[in-house]
């Protein structure tokens, strides 16, 4: 494979982020979105993937670092979306040359942590997504810690950002982001975006020695697959030594698996 790599910043109708950019653009395209806060450090992921021919874009949801607008939970979907379209365009540009880059159109949805939820509501709202790559995920939030399987009061994670991270996090809809935390707010019902997984394959990657999210929470969604007779493949791997972050689940037997994954093998 004939392919170089190209890391540049992408800032683009509210789409804003680092693109790590594959010059193979007949391999699937990838959106990732980070968990919560996130980050601006360099992704592992994109790193990897596009030195294997799959451009990548590292989403900062709307309202975070140097992406405008407000922090909310409807706008992190709607920023996941507009994202996953971008790239169906088949073009990118570099924000500061203007250079424009092709890219393949066929994308699949990446997401770590809170961002595994986000990509399963962003799904009720995308056409031509056939793919899911999830990193520890939270796939759904609930009173309930057997169905969420988290191990933590996720209102501390509002507090923290509006302490530390106000230039950063320009944090908004307080209210609807405890909703959220309780499982009643509205964009993230399970039930709005299971049926839109039919025909859908899903990777999930999880540490079996991740402590902020437990393994009850990938039993508890393929239960729930099951019951609402949503047809799926869903494959979760568990990486013995991993953690919570995704960057400890990259190891070069799951790094195959994924590559595998994306290519359709």
């Amino acid at each position: 494979m004939n392919n170089t790599t190209k890391l540049f910043r992408v800032s683009k109708d509210g789409v804003t982020g680092d693109f790590y950019f594959a010059s193979s653009s007949e391999s699937p395209s990838v959106v990732f979105l980070q968990g919560m806060p996130g980050s601006t450090k360099k992704n592992d992921a994109g790193d990897f993937l596009a030195s294997q021919g799959h451009s990548l874009l590292n989403l900062e949801y709307p309202g975070t670092f140097n992406n405008g607008g407000d922090l909310t939970p409807e706008n992190c979907v709607q920023g996941a979306v507009s994202a996953v379209q971008l790239l169906q365009s088949g073009k990118v540009a570099d924000a500061f040359s203007g250079v424009e880059f092709s890219v393949s159109p066929e994308v699949v949805l990446a997401g770590t942590s809170f961002g595994g939820v986000v990509a399963l509501s962003a799904m009720a709202q995308l056409k031509g997504v056939t793919k899911l790559l999830l990193f520890s995920p939270v796939f759904l939030f609930s009173k309930n810690a057997g169905e969420s399987g988290l191990t933590e009061d996720m209102t501390g994670l509002l507090t923290y950002m509006k302490r530390c991270l106000p230039y950063t996090h320009r944090l908004a809809d307080e209210e609807g982001w405890r909703s959220l935390f309780e499982g009643v707010h509205p964009y993230f019902q399970a039930l709005k975006w299971l049926e839109c997984l039919n025909g859908k394959k899903i990777l999930v990657v999880r540490g079996a020695k991740d402590t902020s999210i437990l393994e009850a929470a990938s039993t508890h969604f393929q239960k729930l697959v099951k019951t609402k007779n949503v047809s799926c493949d869903i494959n979760v791997l568990t990486v013995e030594a991993g953690g919570h972050d995704y960057r400890t689940l990259l190891t070069s037997d799951m790094k195959a698996r994924v590559l595998a994954f994306l290519s359709g093998e």
